[in-house]
């Protein structure tokens, strides 16, 4: 750099000589050219030297470089050497440690095998038997399953021909409950009727009772009377006569008094049984219907008895 700027200087030195040499003759032009070549082929120079110099240089601290590098080179070179040598013996002591267990473990894998080997021996046996049995029951499955077909074919007809019968039985037992409800409402109503019927004999048997109870009284107190006016035509009689006719007017008081009480009760007397044998004959025709109704009912009981007894053995069968 330094010999460049020299070379500005001398240009800058030359400019007005260059220019003065207008003014000169030619022999100083040449002289002048002559100059200016020589400086230019100077200023090569130098600079070749300069760029010499500067490569100089430059190689010298690249040699330096390189041979840093080479020396570190050389000592990384020394430890890996010592590190493969490490690994190198280190991977001989592994190798033999591993062949050590690889050949154990080879020893008992052939054990193993060995024992496998005897395992599938009786294993296979153990298949070969249980092949034979499942060939015997799948010999016996088919036979059961065809005994099972069969089987499933004859209950299913006699579930058909139960289920048949079972719908003939409701028919048969839905008609005959509707004529137990028909014979219900007709005995339902004979009873309303015959109720009504006998409350009003009972009133009219009540009101004959009641007449006859009361005829008889009068007949009682007009004999009474009867007796006490000839009571009264003869003499007074003697203190023990007297005391007995007076006990005896004291019972017929107390057998009216009785017959009236009965009365008001009502209760069963001879006369009532002469007006029910009388009236035996208009009741004969009540009895008769209702014997033929107990009679219908019965027959309505054995009805329910028998659909009870189906609907079981049907329960049972399912």
């Amino acid at each position: 750099m330094l010999m460049i700027k020299q070379a500005l200087r001398m240009d800058e030195g030359f400019k007005p000589q260059t220019l003065d040499s207008n003014l000169q003759s030619p022999s100083e032009t040449l002289l002048s050219i002559r100059l200016l070549d020589f400086k230019t082929s100077l200023l090569e120079a130098i600079e070749e030297l300069r760029i010499r110099r500067e490569t100089e240089i430059n190689y010298e601290d690249q040699i330096s470089k390189i041979v840093v590098e080479k020396q570190e080179l050389e000592w990384q070179k020394e430890t890996l050497q010592h590190q493969t040598d490490m690994l190198q013996q280190q991977n001989k002591e592994a190798m033999a440690a591993f062949k050590k267990q690889l050949q154990a473990r080879m020893f008992a894998m052939e054990e193993e095998k060995g024992k496998y080997q005897l395992a599938v021996e009786t294993k296979e046996k153990e298949i070969d038997g249980l092949k034979e049995t499942l060939k015997a029951l799948q010999i016996s499955k088919y036979t059961l399953q065809k005994k099972l077909n069969e089987m499933e074919e004859a209950v299913s007809k006699k579930v058909k021909e139960e289920n048949t019968q079972i719908k003939g039985e409701k028919l048969e037992i839905l008609s005959s409950l509707q004529c137990v409800q028909e014979l219900l409402q007709r005995i339902t109503q004979t009873n309303i009727r015959m109720e009504s019927e006998l409350n009003a004999l009972k009133e009219e048997y009540q009101e004959a009772n009641m007449r006859r109870e009361i005829a008889t009284i009068k007949n009682e107190l007009n004999s009474l009377k009867g007796d006490q006016g000839h009571l009264e035509d003869y003499p007074p009689p003697r203190g023990n006569q007297h005391a007995e006719q007076v006990e005896s007017l004291q019972v017929k008081e107390g057998f009216t008094a009785s017959h009236e009480q009965k009365s008001s009760h009502v209760t069963v007397t001879p006369a009532k049984s002469e007006r029910m044998l009388g009236d035996e004959g208009s009741c004969s025709t009540h009895n008769s219907n209702i014997q033929n109704q107990i009679e219908e009912i019965e027959k309505f009981l054995q009805l329910e008895r028998l659909c009870s007894s189906r609907k079981r053995k049907h329960e049972d069968r399912e």
